[in-house]
């Protein structure tokens, strides 16, 4: 089976570059839970002809911009989850939101991914 997930992950050319076929939760879940050795490399080298194929060459960084730590979700490996009761819940001001974009744009970050978590702050903020 593992095989036949990894298959599937491959990168495939097309006349527009790559394309990858996602993993379901359970084929990841399979992947991540394999213990057997030459599995484990065939999964580090699919791993790599996929970067390769989306990002070529290069190192790619990301800096998330996190607006807020409210959410909506439950996930627990997050501590931000919606019934974690025990944390400071805060949002950027759109003053905080702009600078700390400067902040990241001039330390030579080239992606910035914004990240919010809840609907309404992104409508309070359009406000």
């Amino acid at each position: 089976m593992i095989d036949e997930i990894l298959e599937k992950a491959r990168p495939k050319k097309t006349d527009k570059g790559f394309r990858c076929e996602g993993l379901s939760h359970r084929e990841a879940s399979i992947l991540l839970a394999c213990e057997i050795p030459e599995k484990i490399e065939k999964i580090y080298k699919i791993a790599e002809e996929i970067k390769l194929a989306f990002y070529g060459n290069r190192i790619v960084m990301f800096a998330p911009l996190y607006l807020s730590n409210y959410c909506v979700n439950g996930c627990v490996y997050c501590p931000y989850h919606l019934k974690n009761k025990h944390i400071a819940r805060k949002k950027l001001t759109i003053n905080k939101v702009i600078w700390s974009f400067i902040q990241l744009v001039q330390s030579m970050i080239m992606i910035i991914i914004l990240k919010r978590w809840i609907e309404r702050w992104k409508r309070e903020l359009m406000m």
